[in-house]
């Protein structure tokens, strides 16, 4: 399944996470393998145009 918007990556890399610890050569382990393909070729894709995942971590200046 291609995935075509940031909704849908988001519900992918869920479903990815949800799948971590599946045994090696189950069903849940071919669908991670499969999830981690296609938000790999989503991020090579648009990796351009991503919003960053974390904010910069930068002091406060007091002004």
């Amino acid at each position: 399944m291609a995935i075509r918007t940031d909704h849908e990556l988001e519900n992918a890399v869920q479903e990815y996470q949800r799948l971590r610890n599946a045994p090696e050569g189950s069903d849940s382990a071919a669908r991670r393998e499969a999830l981690n393909a296609d938000i790999q070729t989503y991020y090579h894709q648009h990796k351009q145009n991503l919003r960053p995942a974390k904010p910069r971590t930068e002091p406060l200046t007091k002004g």
